[in-house]
């Protein structure tokens, strides 16, 4: 088996348990168990637990490109980038890790750089999705809450198209909504 690829599978298998549980779950003794390796081709690869998390990090800033070019592929934000989401859910539960952990500094940049990789193909979809295509930037502005929220609430069993529906569809009624009180279009100061 060629280094490469040994190098790859344990970074592969760190993504994904990192993904479901954070950095938490990552352990050299329990890498090296789940990939029937020794430790020490751990410490060949990696020397520390921080480059290979810093390794982590560049494998989910490489992998928000298949987010991406999936995103400019979908003609919609539902269902377009929802389904994109669903099968490219281990991507958003990392990002999610992040988002969970920001005090890690290293955590924070790779979200700053995730996230603006995927805003830039998401935000034509969504500004036509909650109906404020005039304004782009309110657009993102409101995108980044819900990012939020939908971050602190999202769980593995519940990233699926269903919540993923109710969530947007929630969104956009809002946004509806304060456009029928008017309430939209007035400047509270």
């Amino acid at each position: 088996m060629s280094q490469g690829k040994t190098r790859n599978q344990w970074v592969e298998t760190g993504f994904e348990l990192f993904a479901h549980e954070g950095h938490e779950g990552l352990q050299v003794e329990r890498l090296a168990r789940i990939l029937n390796r020794n430790k020490s081709g751990f410490y060949h690869y990696f020397g520390t637990m921080e480059n290979y998390i810093g390794a982590l990090m560049r494998h989910l800033t490489k992998q928000a490109d298949i987010v991406v070019t999936e995103t400019r592929k979908a003609n919609e934000f539902d269902p377009g980038f929802l389904n994109v989401m669903v099968n490219q859910s281990i991507i958003i539960l990392a990002t999610m890790q992040l988002v969970r952990n920001r005090n890690v500094p290293l955590f924070t940049e790779t979200f700053r750089q995730v996230t603006h990789k995927i805003d830039q193909a998401l935000l034509p979809l969504w500004v036509t999705h909650i109906g404020i295509t005039n304004n782009p930037d309110l657009a993102l502005r409101y995108f980044e809450i819900v990012r939020d929220m939908f971050f602190s609430r999202i769980t593995s069993t519940m990233l699926n198209y269903e919540y993923l529906h109710n969530l947007a569809r929630e969104a956009r009624t809002i946004v509806l909504e304060l456009n029928q009180d008017g309430a939209g279009t007035k400047n509270p100061e």
